[in-house]
């Protein structure tokens, strides 16, 4: 094939391919990829923790905020539920006196408990209980006002009757929805904590990998730069071997017969 039949295409093909470029350049391409690659895992390396510090955040400030809250309203409740009992057998006016101020110095961390899970709360069935316990607490605080009246007038069988037809079972029903509330939530925290545990071993996966693929790279990349440098270097001393080797074997022309 002659030079002029050559096309100026793959002519320029040649000069892109690999094998044609400079040492400089293929030095540079191939620190280049490594680069890049390392770029890479740090980019994914800080998406990922911060995809594990929003779980966290959430797990914290959200889940665990919701089973907190409804831990406290069951406690609340069943200790006014014992308190209310105690009110009814109470021997003087001091004894009932301090078991209802009991009472009120937890409605206030109640009802801090009760806004909190209102405002977190997403779960359409968790919002059903919550309202429904709210109505049958309204029901309870009323019924009680009626059970306190009726103590303290000393009419103890109408008490009574209040206290297990109206007071106490409300009150249950309160209970039943807060527990049902605390056992939701720690369904909840349970499940995002394994979310993200789930998503920290695949974040860990994705960085060995990235990091093995880096390594067999960049042992691919010190291949090929070290054969395009030693390729030369030995084509090199080759050649003139040969021609060290035949220029001495060439007898001198003062040896050579006059």
């Amino acid at each position: 094939m002659t030079p002029s039949s050559v096309s100026p295409s793959s002519s320029a093909g040649a000069a892109f391919s690999p094998r044609h470029w400079r040492i400089g350049v293929r030095l540079t391409v191939g620190f280049g990829v490594l680069i890049a690659l390392m770029l890479a895992m740090v980019v994914v390396g800080v998406v990922r923790v911060s995809s594990l510090l929003e779980a966290n955040r959430l797990i914290i400030e959200r889940e665990w905020s919701k089973a907190e809250a409804a831990n406290t309203l069951s406690s609340i409740a069943q200790a006014n539920a014992r308190r209310t009992i105690e009110i009814y057998f109470a021997e003087n006016e001091a004894e009932r006196a301090q078991k209802r101020s009991e009472i009120v110095a937890g409605r206030e961390t109640f009802i801090q408990a009760f806004k909190t899970l209102q405002t977190l709360v997403y779960v359409p069935e968790a919002k059903t209980w919550l309202a429904e316990a709210e109505e049958a607490r309204g029901r309870y605080v009323t019924s009680q006002a009626r059970f306190n009246q009726l103590v303290d007038a000393g009419d103890k069988e109408a008490a009574f009757a209040e206290l297990h037809g109206q007071t106490l079972p409300q009150l249950v029903i309160v209970q039943d929805r807060v527990d049902r509330l605390a056992r939701l939530q720690r369904q909840l925290v349970e499940k995002s904590g394994a979310q993200a545990q789930a998503e920290a071993r695949s974040a860990r996966l994705m960085l060995l990998s990235l990091g093995g693929a880096g390594l067999l790279l960049g042992l691919v990349l010190a291949g090929w730069i070290t054969r395009s440098i030693t390729a030369p270097l030995q084509q090199g001393a080759a050649c003139g071997a040969k021609r060290g080797g035949g220029r001495f074997a060439q007898p001198r022309a003062s040896d050579q017969p006059r």
